[in-house]
């Protein structure tokens, strides 16, 4: 199958099923597999914006990951409502996760790097810097 056609694919089968199920959260992981044969910025772009516009024709909640190693997230970025970064810091001799909300369409947002803490309790996001070194 060619990407363009996975691609249109993939969308009528995200529309019959956001319509078939009414999902309050739709969560795709990962989106880059589909966007790595596109050769074209603009076409890519376009596909980007229309899937975002299935999305947002809907109302619900939807999360989208997109990892770095293909190193389309720029576009998939460009595309959102709300881009949250997940990653890794070396502070010292630890490796703390951390989080920062790089985009938040319609609101402000912090430039900060939060501790993102996974614990036995679930998850917590701590108002220390990830580069503090822990004593």
């Amino acid at each position: 199958m060619a990407p363009m056609e996975l691609i249109m694919s993939f969308k009528k089968l995200l529309i019959r099923k956001i319509e078939e199920v009414k999902p309050d959260r739709v969560f795709i992981d990962a989106i880059e597999a589909m966007l790595l044969a596109i050769d074209s910025p603009y076409k890519l772009k376009t596909l980007v914006d229309d899937l975002f516009g299935v999305l947002r024709g809907y109302d619900i909640t939807s999360i989208v990951t997109v990892g770095t190693t293909f190193h389309v997230e720029s576009v998939v970025e460009y595309g959102a409502d709300s881009v949250t970064r997940l990653g890794r810091v070396v502070s010292g001799n630890n490796l703390q996760r951390s989080v920062y909300v790089a985009k938040l369409r319609g609101s402000g947002t912090l430039n900060e790097i939060r501790v993102l803490n996974i614990s036995d309790n679930g998850i917590s996001i701590l108002d220390q810097s990830p580069y503090m070194s822990i004593v």
